[in-house]
């Protein structure tokens, strides 16, 4: 008897070991952040698996007005092999859909720092439409991630309240959805870091220096083109984006980044 019951506990135990690491596998799977090609700007499926992914981002307060993710979704379900529904009130009419299929229904963002930023960045929902097919992988735009007023909050901190200063946060982002069978489901949580800061993207090219104006400035736009696929973000922003915007206005570039000799 004492024989049974020490190996009905061993049993035991190595069924709650097995318990313990089953791993829970979402049904929407976000694996990484995406860089859209400059020059071309157009997000595509293709680039779920063939884009250059972006392992931490960089938003510029100073001239941005939102951050913008691309992020590489697969769907982990395995395809119902199509359900056939008679109908239509025409005899012999088919259709066939696939009830594994996600129509999306909203993104949850959260935001977090390290470092108290003495402004208030809530919880964001975003209200979503698209659809994934089982085992697929598509690439979802997203322009407001961080919308306009978040942004604004962030300018506000005093933490961000002169060139050079910066902060870093943490995007939290989860998916949900509901498949063509009616059923819910939701993504892993993709946390993606981003260094939000004022002015370090902004850089002169030697190119845009009119020797007239002085030794550093940011004046000759001769056969300049914006290629540029977001504003403020992730990329070295060409001081010719936005200086024809500023400069020569009396209190349009208080931190003289147009004219930094002359400032």
């Amino acid at each position: 008897m004492r024989q049974n019951n020490r190996q009905l506990m061993l049993l035991a135990a190595v069924l709650m070991v097995g318990s313990a690491c089953a791993e829970y596998t979402p049904e929407l799977w976000i694996s990484s952040n995406k860089l859209l090609e400059a020059g071309s700007c157009q997000p595509s499926d293709a680039l779920a698996n063939t884009g250059a992914t972006l392992l931490n981002g960089v938003l510029d307060v100073e001239f941005a007005s939102q951050y913008a993710m691309n992020l590489a979704i697969r769907s982990t379900l395995a395809s119902s092999n199509s359900v056939t529904i008679e109908g239509g009130g025409q005899a012999g009419v088919t259709s066939a859909w696939e009830a594994n299929e996600v129509q999306y229904t909203r993104l949850e963002v959260s935001i977090s720092s390290a470092t108290p930023l003495g402004v208030a960045l809530p919880k964001r929902t975003i209200e979503l439409s698209g659809s994934v097919r089982p085992g697929a992988s598509v690439l979802m735009s997203l322009p407001e991630v961080l919308d306009s007023a978040m942004v604004n909050a962030l300018r506000e901190s005093p933490l961000l309240a002169e060139p050079g200063d910066e902060v870093n946060l943490r995007l939290r982002v989860r998916l949900y959805g509901r498949t063509m069978g009616n059923r819910s489901v939701d993504s892993n949580e993709f946390t993606f870091p981003v260094r939000v800061c004022r002015g370090c993207l902004f850089v002169i090219p030697p190119a845009a220096i009119d020797a007239d104006f002085g030794s550093l400035n940011c004046r000759n736009f001769a056969n300049f083109q914006d290629d540029s696929c977001y504003l403020g973000q992730d990329v070295p922003l060409d001081c010719r984006v936005i200086c024809p915007l500023l400069i020569d206005r009396p209190g349009a570039d208080p931190f003289g980044y147009c004219e930094p000799a002359g400032f």
